[in-house]
């Protein structure tokens, strides 16, 4: 039995309808990436599974009950980590914890801090919160969502606000959650999902595309994406590329130039177009797709 069952759920702001009947499904002890573009439902999901909002249509089960937007003793079970934490800044972490614990009534406070705190690399931290890095405050908001051993940790864009140390940091911890806790990862991130994430639900215009486990997406998933290397520069070939009937996206990595296109055969329209421009082709590829390439293959297929 999954840990969270979400089925059709709806959800409408006035004359936008924010969910057009979302449905996934979260296992117990796995990384789910809930992924999508800003604007995508979703915080309107998460808001409506932790209460904040009430839904219009659809169920949600957590733990095997249904969810009662009067009853909230099921958030007991729950520590959520929020995109941009915020502490009092004249507190140090251990006595932003210390009230946090009083106030959810946990016993053995010193104990229980000291836990959580090692457990974030907080514990020799002894400056205000005022002083924290954007990094630390949001292991710090992690270290808080721990203190009630929550058997779901929801995490809300948990890395948009980091620098790449910040975030490197945040992403070895959620490794790490899984041998203790499900966690529910939303992010428009798709890097950060590809790195930490066992499933995936990719929501686009409060719709679910594509719900799968990671091996097989890559194994399922054909993406025609490729690499490609010329007289120009990535930067010249790029323009030259998006105007190519058949070409969906085209991006510029550490690797060098990436591009997807609609289906493999495209690939004799691109070379011959260079050609024709008088590129001269240094090397031509196929790359191993990404979560990004099938994000936009998905994104593509519905839209057509």
């Amino acid at each position: 039995m999954p840990l969270v069952k979400i089925d059709g759920l709806k959800k409408r702001f006035g004359d936008i309808q924010a969910l057009k009947g979302v449905s996934l499904s979260i296992n117990r002890n796995e990384i789910y990436g809930f992924i999508g573009k800003n604007g995508a439902g979703k915080t309107t999901t998460l808001n409506i599974f932790l209460s904040f909002l009430r839904k219009d249509e659809g169920e949600i089960l957590f733990d095997g009950k249904p969810i009662d937007f009067t009853n909230t003793n099921y958030k007991q079970k729950i520590g959520y980590v929020p995109d941009v934490p915020a502490f009092p800044p004249y507190l140090t972490a251990r006595e932003v914890l210390r009230v946090a614990a009083e106030f959810l009534g946990i016993e053995n406070i010193d104990e229980k801090v000291d836990e959580v705190l090692a457990f974030v690399e907080l514990q020799n931290i002894k400056r205000k919160v005022g002083g924290f890095s954007r990094g630390m405050k949001q292991r710090l908001s992690i270290a808080q969502a721990l203190l009630g051993d929550p058997v779901l940790l929801v995490m809300d864009e948990p890395t948009s606000a980091l620098d790449p140390v910040g975030r490197r940091e945040v992403l070895n911890l959620v490794r790490r959650l899984k041998q203790s806790t499900t966690v529910f990862y939303s992010t428009h991130i798709l890097d950060d999902a590809e790195k930490i994430c066992d499933r995936i639900g990719l929501i686009d215009q409060g719709e679910i595309l594509l719900e799968t486990d990671m091996k097989t997406l890559r194994k399922k998933r054909h993406i025609a994406a490729y690499r490609l290397s010329a007289s120009l520069s990535d930067n010249e070939l790029k323009p030259l590329l998006e105007e190519i009937d058949g070409v969906l996206d085209v991006s510029i990595d550490e690797q060098g130039l990436l591009f997807v296109l609609d289906e493999e055969r495209t690939q004799n329209r691109v070379l011959q177009t260079l050609i024709d421009k008088g590129v001269l082709i240094h090397s031509f590829r196929e790359a191993t797709p990404s979560l990004e390439d099938v994000f936009v293959e998905v994104l593509h297929e519905n839209a057509a």
